[in-house]
């Protein structure tokens, strides 16, 4: 593929990109190769990717010659995707971060590849994910660190940190992710990308690793990253008004997602709180909520601000459901094992609570 053809399919947006390989004015194989050259070229500037997918160039292969002039494509047909690192794929590890990990390949797929590849999309890489998933330094003794893609030396967030980079610097058509606490909305929100986190059970899949032991009352819930809202909103329409999706995701909530929903224009009623008192957020933070709620309230819509009752109260409770069994589960994870530079403190307050968990 020449330098020319490369450039013009790199430059497309989703959208265009999605019907030019339905039309077949563009094939698999080339969008593959492109994206292939991007992934390398960003992956030498902001390490966000853990693995290539070596098999991908061969599905891209095995799908173009079985769609290929023939109407009635898969929804997501020949476009590459990327998968968080700890998302299952068969023959490739999970280490989430950790040396002990190495060289135990899962011989299992995590549903939610399943249902993309059944929809036509080719899992190309995957990506970087913090150790243990707890935080939002997208960093590990394994693969080293991310850094964010509009400013180098900055993090991308976590745990979805990775994949939100990759995306911002134009290395993936879409990507996936997993949010427990803001794995999917923090990394968006730093990068400039767009994600949503489903309500619990909305999504569920299979072969993944959580993170956390249990089950975690906070929600977990899965999705994807884009460029704009429209995207994000034809990925979700696509994926779950897809057979294949309660096929491989049977668990998940059985309801077929309204388009017209998500074009309403009604307007909404919205809450904000602007601190909690025993910890106190930086000025950006502070600035950012602000701005955010200038272009609610110049957009039509009604902003409440409110109040956190018991804020103490509730960091405990996030902390037990964080941690149930006192943070038994995570000191045996690490124990060990190379602990990352951005883990270390959050080792030794996880020592002293589980001292006093067990007093």
């Amino acid at each position: 593929m020449d330098n020319e053809r490369r450039d013009y399919i790199l430059a497309m947006k989703y959208e265009e990109l999605r019907q030019g390989l339905q039309n077949d004015s563009l094939t698999p194989t080339e969008v593959h190769q492109a994206y292939g050259w991007k992934i390398l070229e960003v992956n030498d500037k902001i390490n966000c990717v853990a693995e290539m997918i070596t098999e991908s160039f061969t599905m891209a292969a095995e799908v173009e010659r079985h769609f290929h002039g023939k109407p009635n494509k898969p929804a997501f047909y020949g476009i590459p995707v990327s998968v968080k690192g700890n998302f299952f794929m068969p023959g490739y590890d999970c280490t989430i971060g950790f040396s002990k990990f190495i060289g135990m390949p899962k011989d299992v797929q995590c549903s939610l590849v399943s249902t993309l590849i059944e929809l036509g999309a080719i899992p190309i890489c995957l990506t970087n994910i913090p150790q243990a998933l707890l935080s939002y330094a997208c960093s590990n003794p394994v693969y080293g660190t991310t850094e964010n893609p509009l400013s180098h030396g900055m993090t991308p967030g976590g745990s979805s940190g990775g994949e939100a980079a990759l995306v911002a610097a134009g290395g993936i058509p879409f990507g996936t992710g997993s949010d427990v606490a803001g794995s999917l909305r923090i990394p968006a929100a730093m990068c400039g990308v767009v994600s949503l986190k489903p309500s619990e059970s909305r999504l569920l899949i299979t072969h993944s690793h959580g993170g956390f032991p249990g089950k975690c009352r906070l929600g977990l819930s899965f999705g994807f990253f884009t460029h704009n809202v429209g995207e994000l909103i034809n990925i979700f329409d696509l994926y779950l008004n897809s057979e294949e999706h309660l096929k491989f995701s049977p668990r998940s909530i059985p309801m077929a997602f309204d388009m017209s929903k998500a074009y309403k224009k009604e307007k909404l009623r919205i809450g904000y709180f602007s601190e909690i008192s025993f910890l106190p957020p930086v000025p950006a933070a502070q600035r950012a909520v602000r701005h955010t709620i200038k272009m609610l309230e110049a957009d039509g819509h009604e902003v409440i601000q409110f109040d956190i009752p018991h804020p103490q109260l509730m960091a405990e409770l996030v902390l037990k459901n964080i941690l149930p069994d006192g943070g038994v589960y995570m000191k045996e994870l690490f124990s060990g094992d190379i602990v990352d530079n951005y883990m270390k403190q959050f080792l030794l307050l996880l020592k002293v609570r589980l001292l006093l968990f067990l007093v």
